[in-house]
């Protein structure tokens, strides 16, 4: 996004991204608090913020502290298991998971009521499962979920192709 400002001039200054990932963006929202009323910074955030900030019980709190300004685009959630993994494909996590809803450990880098974590809980449901009985880790970062997942701790990575992708090339 800062590219294309730049490239197309869009604003006659230069800009900084500071990325400030976690807490299903929380960070980003405290980091934008402690500039509140300086128009010179933007957060740019997933749409799901709002979903996030229903289920974790803090909708005055987030709807409070931005004013949505546009939408640009979404993320797709991407699924990713160890090389080494019994599962292969959707098929073998959906075997599991009629199998065993609590069998399969899901990790995300997003809270409750994220994009990730609400796939998660659709992709169960289509598979029959109970989605109350699943294990779903959430953590700081995809990187920390993508290490749960090389680490054996975590079954199934659910997060944006970035932080799979370093992972697919090495």
């Amino acid at each position: 996004v800062q590219k294309v400002v730049e490239t197309q001039k869009l604003i006659p200054v230069t800009s900084s991204v500071v990325n400030k990932p976690g807490v299903a963006q929380g960070a980003a929202i405290a980091y934008m608090n402690t500039h509140r009323a300086d128009p010179h910074y933007l957060v740019m955030l997933a749409s799901d913020w709002h979903s996030s900030a229903i289920i974790n019980n803090a909708v005055k709190e987030r709807r409070d502290e931005v004013t949505p300004l546009l939408k640009l685009f979404d993320t797709k959630s991407n699924y990713s298991a160890a090389a080494n993994s019994p599962f292969k494909g959707a098929q073998d996590i959906v075997a599991a998971l009629k199998k065993d809803p609590g069998g399969v450990r899901f990790s995300s880098s997003a809270a409750p009521g994220s994009q990730n974590w609400i796939t998660i809980i659709q992709f169960a449901t289509a598979a029959g499962a109970d989605p109350g009985k699943l294990r779903i880790a959430i953590n700081a970062s995809g990187a920390e979920t993508m290490t749960q997942v090389l680490g054996g701790n975590s079954d199934i990575a659910v997060g944006g192709v970035d932080a799979a992708f370093p992972q697919v090339e090495a």
